[in-house]
């Protein structure tokens, strides 16, 4: 009789903490779900808002769903490479990990505009023989105004390797 009583004790015991178990899990998800709430918007339209109408304040933008550094700096700046600048002003620990709803900082920052210095000319040819310190970036800045179309030449010119140009080749310049 003795030895049924203990484990009938031991059996509302193991209920019991069963239980609490099981309220403190639902407690816990349902804190993390309300948590979440505030991490999904409801639109996926990127969020850009002015704090206050200052020149000194930043622009805030609000991360959505498939953004990167890289993609938020070609939407704000036009250059991916502006992506740095971004994760340096918010003091990112790690710029490849962004979360949905996060709001950063955006730094004050003129949009690039590749500029041709002046000792070099403008390509309006259709081909162009390469000289010494050419690189197929400058000669894409150059032709369009644009270093990533450097990628356009290449392919137009079948170059295997497009980091190696050699001096006097002749390049088609597609337009």
């Amino acid at each position: 009789m003795a030895g049924e009583k203990i484990k009938i004790r031991q059996s509302y015991v193991s209920l019991l903490l069963g239980l609490a178990v099981v309220v403190v899990v639902v407690i816990l998800l349902v804190s993390f779900i309300r948590g979440k709430k505030g991490l999904f918007p409801a639109s996926k339209e990127p969020v850009l808002e002015q704090v206050q109408k200052t020149a000194e304040t930043p622009q805030i933008y609000t991360v959505v769903e498939g953004d990167t550094l890289g993609s938020i700096a070609e939407k704000i700046y036009q250059s991916r490479d502006r992506w740095a600048d971004i994760a340096r002003f918010n003091s990112l620990a790690n710029p490849d990990l962004l979360f949905i709803g996060a709001k950063l900082k955006l730094p004050k920052i003129e949009p690039e505009n590749p500029q041709i210095s002046s000792t070099q000319s403008t390509i309006t040819q259709e081909s162009y023989t390469v000289k010494t310190g050419d690189y197929l970036w400058d000669i894409a800045v150059r032709s369009y105004g644009d270093g990533f179309r450097w990628e356009d030449i290449a392919k137009e010119n079948n170059l295997g390797n497009p980091d190696v140009v050699e001096v006097g080749t002749v390049l088609k310049i597609p337009r």
